[in-house]
């Protein structure tokens, strides 16, 4: 009994794993890419001060999508 229950926690740990790293990274991504548009929206940033951050946001959104 205990050699299944290892290989099923092995199997789930190599299947879970990753998704949820995955997701967890996503999650952050988005979080991140939302904060620095708050940061960026508020008063005393400059048209250019906004504008790098919202295209490094969308160039890393568009990649974890892609991938």
């Amino acid at each position: 009994m205990n050699r299944f229950a290892g290989a099923v926690a092995t199997y789930a740990e190599q299947r879970i794993t990753p998704l949820l790293a995955s997701a967890t990274k996503s999650h952050l991504v988005r979080a991140v890419c939302w904060v620095e548009a708050a940061a960026y929206a508020g008063d005393g940033f400059t048209v250019s001060d906004r504008r790098v951050p919202c295209l490094v946001g969308t160039s890393r959104l568009s990649r974890k999508s892609a991938g």
